[in-house]
């Protein structure tokens, strides 16, 4: 039985779908890159560095920076250019493969690139179709390029540790959508964890490496760099921003040297605009929920002493999130969004302050309001360092 003319036709133009994949490229023929770093170079250039994965030496018995014949899991090259397009063309001159940035999970930014401004290092990231907008934008204290080339004992690559890190440091850590909404908006200013490449402790054979570490948050105003914020500073913006992650606080009881260390299982954080007339207010209002992780002193933590113990706790959250706060406004810097939340409050209020609102944002009264819930206070009800004495 013979089948009509147009079956005939439609299973020939079906046949044609069937060809493959004519744009394929051989997984051996592409660089895959993981990570890159971007510093200033002399001569109003830029340095661009790439770190590759090795596939040869991922997944052997040498672990996390090491492979299967014990070299780096990892390879870091970099070339010179006006941009990075440039740059990146010059590196390609000595790739026996062709770069492919999909997979690019992590950009690290120079410090001196960063006080210069980082917006113009930002577009190809954005307007590239190959770019991942959920690559982690962080920063550099000195070279960016000296953390991707620093040691990364639990991870096969240092750009894989920096992007742990950095998502364990924030609720939502800061990608390259984050980062350009937030210089394309107003009232809003970029933020961002920052890392320092130092030497380890020596060990018994005299040993030391280069270490990658998370110090703190970068802020910047507008798109350039303002300042740093470190130990309790940093912890107490990201509080202030909501974006505080496991946080802990150490608290000494009364007449005690020793400390009271609490870990926060929940934590919020709202900002409340008070808005009267020309004047404006701020109100950060704190919310947490937390046990006693330690208790090196003779305190007992129950009945009114546990009241006692939440007030301190209390205060020292309020102080070192106020401190961090004045510091911002110090670098006129808004990373929480302050004047966003004036906007979305009052618009008209919002267009009255916002061609000054650096100089009204550096004077603005803002008060900090926590409110503490300790619910636990561990496994045992007696301190392990309870006074022979007597207890509290």
């Amino acid at each position: 039985m013979k089948h009509p003319m147009w079956k005939v036709a439609a299973c020939g133009l079906l046949c044609l779908c069937l060809t493959g994949c004519w744009d394929r490229r051989e997984v051996n023929d592409v660089a895959i890159v993981s990570a890159m770093a971007v510093d200033k170079a002399s001569d109003n250039k830029i340095r661009l560095a790439i770190q590759f994965p090795l596939a040869g030496q991922l997944g052997g018995p040498g672990g996390g920076g090491g492979g299967t014949s014990g070299g780096k899991s990892w390879y870091v090259d970099s070339a010179v250019g006006i941009s990075l397009k440039e740059a990146s063309d010059r590196l390609q001159k000595s790739l026996s493969r062709q770069q492919y940035y999909a997979h690019r999970r992590v950009i690290i930014l120079g410090e001196a690139l960063a006080r210069e401004g980082i917006s113009p290092h930002l577009d190809i990231a954005f307007r590239s179709a190959q770019n991942r907008l959920t690559a982690l934008v962080v920063l550099a204290k000195g070279n960016a390029v000296d953390v991707l080339n620093s040691d990364a004992s639990l991870e096969q690559q240092p750009g894989e540790m920096v992007r742990e890190l950095t998502v364990n440091s924030m609720k939502n850590p800061r990608t390259v959508k984050h980062m350009v909404e937030a210089l394309v908006n107003d009232g809003v200013d970029v933020s961002t964890p920052y890392y320092i490449s130092d030497k380890t402790a020596i060990g018994d054979k005299g040993e030391t490496k280069q270490r990658i570490t998370l110090e703190g948050m970068a802020v910047f105003r507008d798109d350039k760099l303002a300042g740093f914020l470190k130990g309790e500073q940093a912890q107490g913006i990201l509080w202030a921003m909501n974006q505080v992650r496991r946080p802990g606080i150490s608290v000494s009881p009364p007449d005690s040297d020793q400390f009271i260390s609490i870990q926060f299982t929940e934590t919020s954080a709202k900002l409340k605009p008070e808005i009267e007339g020309d004047k404006i207010r701020m109100k950060v209002i704190l919310r947490a929920i937390g046990h006693v992780y330690e208790n090196q002193t003779g305190y007992h933590a129950r009945g009114d002493n546990l009241e006692q113990l939440t007030q301190i706790v209390s205060d020292k959250l309020k102080s070192n999130v106020e401190k961090s706060i004045k510091m911002t406004q110090e670098y006129r810097s808004d990373p929480c969004g302050f004047g966003d939340a004036i906007f979305q409050k009052s618009p008209s209020a919002w267009r009255k302050v916002k061609d000054n609102w650096r100089e009204v944002y550096s004077g603005m009264e803002i008060q900090v309001e926590p409110h503490v819930n300790l619910e636990h206070t561990g496994t045992i009800l007696e301190p392990a360092a309870r006074n022979k004495e007597g207890t509290n």
